[in-house]
């Protein structure tokens, strides 16, 4: 019994051999320290488990989901309309991070493929989220309760609950962000 464990191992690693890949899990605080610099291609096997915290239900992204875990969030460009449907809010969710590519905009982490142009990384086609994006469950992500003075750029695209906000009465019923009417964009 031994000789034949020592052999399969003896073959393992041999050229030619059988090669274990083992995935490992990795938090999205991990890929923001990984893009310090430039657009980084992700080459090991990681994987990121999180929750659809955001999609394009009602327009809070265009083209985009938002992958939250309990350390921070990551922007997931896709080339395709109506996410929501693929990927809806509360969704927990797998990426497969091997293949793909992370860097900034502005303040924010975005993951996609390799980029082609100006942008940090390029939308992952349609025909591929599949490959990269799992949905392994669904529940109601719980945000995290946090003051607005202790909120920082690290935050960004976390779920968060603020705590001791008000709405003075001339912001009562507006609009998070006004639509331009001719064109359909957000106005800045």
């Amino acid at each position: 019994m031994i000789a034949i464990l020592c052999s399969l191992m003896l073959l393992c690693g041999c050229s030619g051999g059988v090669e274990i890949l083992v995935s490992r899990e990795i938090s999205a605080a991990y890929l923001w320290s990984m893009a310090r610099g430039g657009t980084v291609h992700i080459k090991d096997d990681y994987i990121l488990r999180g929750f659809v915290t955001m999609n394009d239900y009602l327009g809070e992204t265009r083209r985009s989901v938002i992958i939250s875990d309990h350390s921070s969030g990551v922007e997931i460009k896709i080339d395709m309309d109506n996410i929501h449907q693929l990927l809806p809010f509360g969704s927990e969710v797998e990426v497969y991070c091997s293949g793909l590519y992370i860097g900034r905009e502005s303040n924010t982490l975005v993951m996609g493929t390799r980029p082609t142009a100006e942008f940090a990384v390029d939308r992952i086609p349609a025909e591929d989220v599949s490959r990269y994006i799992r949905v392994v469950g669904e529940a109601t992500p719980s945000a995290e309760r946090m003051a607005i003075a202790d909120i920082s750029n690290e935050d960004i695209f976390r779920y968060v609950m603020i705590e001791g906000v008000r709405v003075i009465d001339e912001e009562r019923d507006c609009r998070w962000c006004d639509v331009d009417m001719l064109t359909g964009e957000y106005c800045e």
